[in-house]
């Protein structure tokens, strides 16, 4: 377990304590040095220099980025919201917590334009720690936000819950990430509610101009999310961000959105659900998962012991898909089916790309429990929630890029990518070689405890050494070339 994960699982009384959620970050925020490291990182990422390109403009009184800082480092300082910072605070604020409300809720502010321009920073940033035959995601999911009073909040809806099989009032917070299966940069946010009339519990609607950001979002909150999916994704690539799959659960599954998203040259890794209906002898017979796994034959064997079978199948929209049988790690007599629309991929390298999808879910409980999402805004207004859940990912993005350059070893200077690749063989070397070294010493350790006669050492030498050579002439070349007799003799 990395350790961001670990802390996301930390126990809450050990943050009480002073543990940090990230490594890096104390959760009292006592030392300056973080705060200073928090302030170098946003800068880099271009927190500050793409606000007034994306519509962060004010006139007169504190700086756009003086109320942008105070907001994204409050939490960072230790204090459960911006209310508390202002009640709680010995620094003169750069503003008024009326005025940073006022801001946080204008019309102009197009939050998801910044916070993916920041993703496009960061992607750059880490790039050169990043091997470049190595493939990127994009990962998709969404989380309930859950306002179960908020009968005056605007556009809060009736909402069902995936997770926990019932209906809730609030919102859904759609996120699309990147990564390349050692970070997770966030890339978009949008607020989604319903998209029926009947089933919005407010009937505040504010008026706001067509021409405005603040209509698009409200636009954006009752469109399908597939549609969403397709078009967040046709931007992040328009912007740069290179990414050949993204991962996602059941519910996102539609023909249609997978349709849209091969012609972007994105290829979609889905889990699906038990009761989807294919056809594995080319669109004659549909049948559903359980019924194509017993028609299929179990002659295979799979490196992989987790893997049951794989089949090549269409679904009713005349789409291919590659569909890989894994047991169930909660249940292995049952089964999960991870499909693809590369059929190209090998059946381990799709459950390889799929784990990743993991990184999400790490992130909504790191945005939930510790950066804001969900707690530190009460407002009735859609603006100002749909600032702070930007607020939060970004947050999460600067923490995600500091615990990156502080743990990559290649982050500190050319030396390092010079010997990186000696860096990974020569510990397998070594290990191979002192285990191979124990085994040729066995025979004395026997004679040292009274188990084997001293006249036997060179008999017991010989046959282990046959054994050694019988194992090698049967391993890969590119093992033989490491494994070499005069390094163990």
């Amino acid at each position: 377990m990395c350790k961001i994960c670990y802390n996301i699982h930390r126990p809450k009384h050990q943050l009480k304590q002073g543990f940090c959620t990230v490594d890096m970050i104390p959760q009292t925020v006592a030392s300056n040095n973080c705060l200073t490291s928090f302030q170098s990182v946003s800068q880099r990422l271009g927190v500050f220099k793409h606000l007034k390109s994306c519509g962060f403009k004010k006139r007169n009184g504190a700086s756009v980025e003086d109320i942008i800082s105070t907001v994204l480092y409050s939490k960072l300082k230790g204090h459960e919201n911006l209310y508390r910072y202002y009640d709680q605070t010995r620094e003169i604020p750069a503003c008024s917590d009326h005025a940073m409300y006022r801001f946080l809720k204008r019309d102009t502010l197009n939050w998801e334009k910044h916070l993916m321009r920041c993703s496009k920073e960061a992607i750059e940033l880490i790039k050169p720690l990043t091997e470049s035959n190595r493939i990127k995601c994009f990962v998709l999911d969404d989380s309930m936000l859950e306002r179960p009073k908020a009968y005056k909040t605007e556009l809060a809806g009736r909402l069902f819950d995936h997770v926990f099989a019932r209906q809730v009032i609030g919102f859904a917070d759609l996120q699309i990430g990147w990564t390349d299966g050692n970070s997770f940069i966030p890339v978009s946010a949008t607020l989604v509610t319903s998209g029926k009339d009947e089933l919005i519990v407010s009937n505040h609607v504010k008026s706001v101009d067509k021409r405005t950001c603040a209509h698009r979002i409200r636009e954006q909150a009752r469109t399908k999310k597939n549609d969403l999916v397709v078009d967040i994704i046709k931007r992040a690539l328009n912007m740069g961000i290179e990414g050949e799959y993204i991962l996602m659960d059941t519910w996102f599954y539609s023909d249609k959105m997978f349709v849209e998203l091969g012609k972007l040259g994105v290829s979609p890794i889905c889990m699906l659900k038990q009761n989807r209906v294919v056809s594995i002898d080319g669109g004659v017979t549909f049948l559903k998962l359980d019924k194509v796994l017993k028609h299929l034959s179990k002659s295979v064997v799979y490196s992989n012991a987790n893997i049951i079978n794989s089949v090549e199948a269409v679904t009713k929209g005349g789409i291919r898909l590659k569909l890989v049988f894994v047991k169930n790690y909660n249940d292995p007599s049952k089964f999960i089916v991870i499909a693809t629309t590369d059929i190209s991929l090998s059946e381990d390298k799709i459950i390889q790309l799929y784990t990743r999808r993991w990184f999400i879910e790490t992130n909504f409980k790191a945005q939930k429990s510790y950066l804001g999402l969900d707690s530190e805004c009460q407002a009735h207004d859609f603006d100002t929630i749909n600032s702070f859940v930007h607020i939060a990912n970004l947050r999460f993005l600067i923490l995600e890029i500091l615990r990156r350059l502080s743990n990559d070893p290649r982050s500190q200077g050319e030396l390092f990518r010079l010997i990186n690749k000696e860096l990974q063989e020569q510990p397998f070397v070594n290990a191979l070689t002192s285990l191979v070294r124990m085994c040729f010493d066995i025979p004395k350790i026997l004679v040292d405890k009274g188990l084997l006669a001293e006249s036997k050492i060179a008999e017991a030498q010989q046959i282990i050494e046959e054994t050694i050579d019988q194992w090698a002439s049967g391993i890969t070349k590119f093992l033989q070339k490491m494994f070499i007799k005069k390094q163990i003799s």
